[in-house]
């Protein structure tokens, strides 16, 4: 019965502590765990032979669309085609470039989060998602 109090009482202190630190929705979110992040549905734009090439993804956390709060960070699996790079601009995944060669390119993209005031029950979220990217002569 007193084991049972303590752990009570541990438990309300770590939610008070994570409370006053992130404020009362980052701690709820806490305390349900961080939903994985997602990444977008859409798929790539097809780019064409040395010509320009823009496109980005733009994932979320469904806890908060705006992505405050959160330090973001991105795996590609797979081969780009030559003169495109991909990199993390601010909360966006961006490809850009002139490719130097055609074909489709298979990829996949893991995305993590990680709490910016990841303390206590705050944990990170991962997730992942293929695409494909086309390159037309």
């Amino acid at each position: 019965m007193k084991r049972a109090y303590l752990r009570g009482l541990i438990f309300v202190l770590i939610f008070a502590v994570n409370f006053s630190l992130l404020n009362c929705e980052g701690a709820l979110n806490c305390l349900t765990g961080l939903k994985p992040p997602e990444l977008p549905t859409k798929q790539l734009m097809p780019g064409y032979f040395e010509k320009n090439y823009y496109d980005t993804l733009v994932p979320y956390v469904p806890q908060n669309p705006d992505a405050q709060g959160y330090n973001w960070y991105f795996e590609l699996e797979g081969q780009l085609p030559e003169g495109i790079e991909v990199y993390l601009d601010a909360e966006k995944i961006v490809f850009e470039g002139i490719p130097k060669q055609t074909g489709i390119f298979e990829l996949k993209i893991f995305l993590d989060v990680d709490p910016i005031n990841g303390v206590g029950l705050c944990d990170s979220a991962r997730t992942s998602r293929e695409y494909t990217l086309q390159i037309n002569p």
